[in-house]
């Protein structure tokens, strides 16, 4: 069986003390045990004679009460103080007892927000879109008439996730591996971070710098499963081959292909990305002879070293 509580217990015993007081004073004024009259006297100063006067017991009582206090006055000051100084601890206990019970209340209220949290941002993430790229060489190594390389791609961008993306834009764009040129996957990282800093509705393209894509912008939309398929031709600029090839001889240059999607989406509050980035290879590796020309089967593509890509 459960055990009475300590409170409960405390206050069974006060109710019983304070029945057995009442029911003996009771007893006691009726039996004419205890005396319902009594006298208070006084002495006057010039004589030693004392003039008593019959009163009601319970003035009585309150006279002898204030004399004992009056003769006793330090006594009393001091039990007062104790009294207080013992309210005071108890007072600091209860509110020390009521800041720590807050306390486990706050933490338990902080653990149940993490906790729901989390659970909203799961699922948000497992009804969000999500785009993927598959990418393939499409033509052969060209050069123009400015001598600028011309290199050809199909990619493939599929919805992968479980809701519809909006406003997609993609970003193909060739660097160079080499000392004076910017890493692909930093460029990547810069593009990503003005992408998310845009209105999450709000179409736009960026681009790496001023070069031009031959091919179809995007600004559609992918339902979950669908994939959009596209093809362009990104050229290397003369001066940007020249740059890179002249401190080797004979010169070469060393192709990396990188690309970024942005898109957005449904209660989205920022833009959404992926980002690759694939070296150019062909038969004999990644280094290529400046205006050699290249059929499309020698080509190829192989991830990265310095960073595949990401996603957000």
């Amino acid at each position: 069986m459960p055990e009475p509580a300590q409170g409960s217990t405390l206050k069974e015993i006060i109710l019983l003390v304070a029945v057995v007081t009442i029911t003996f004073l009771l007893v006691g004024f009726l039996t004419g045990f205890i005396p319902t009259e009594g006298e208070i006297c006084s002495t006057a100063k010039n004589s030693n004679e004392e003039n008593c006067a019959t009163h009601n017991i319970a003035l009585v009582a309150i006279h002898w009460v204030g004399e004992f206090l009056e003769s006793r006055g330090e006594a009393v000051i001091a039990v007062a103080t104790l009294v207080v100084a013992f309210f005071t601890f108890t007072l600091w206990r209860a509110t020390a007892k009521l800041w720590v019970a807050g306390e486990n209340q706050l933490a338990i209220a902080r653990t149940v927000a993490d906790a729901a949290k989390k659970s909203a941002d799961a699922s948000l993430l497992s009804l969000r879109p999500w785009l993927t790229c598959k990418t393939e060489i499409a033509g052969p190594l060209t050069y123009n008439e400015d001598g600028d390389a011309r290199f050809q791609f199909v990619f493939e961008i599929k919805n992968v996730g479980h809701t519809p993306a909006t406003a997609i834009q993609f970003t193909p764009f060739l660097t160079l591996r080499s000392p004076k040129h910017e890493l692909a996957i930093i460029t990547l990282q810069r593009m990503a971070q003005l992408n998310r800093g845009l209105l999450p509705r709000i179409p736009i393209v960026i681009t790496p710098g001023n070069v031009t894509i031959e091919g179809a912008d995007l600004g559609l939309v992918l339902f979950p499963g669908e994939v959009h398929s596209i093809k362009y031709t990104i050229p290397i600029k003369k001066a940007e081959l020249l740059k890179a090839c002249e401190d080797t001889k004979p010169p070469i240059f060393w192709p990396v292909l990188g690309g970024l999607i942005t898109y957005s989406y449904a209660l989205a509050s920022i833009r959404a990305d992926t980002a690759f980035a694939y070296t150019v290879e062909h038969g004999d590796g990644p280094v290529f002879k400046l205006d050699e020309t290249i059929p499309a089967e020698k080509l190829d593509l192989s991830r990265s070293i310095f960073g595949e890509g990401f996603a957000t």
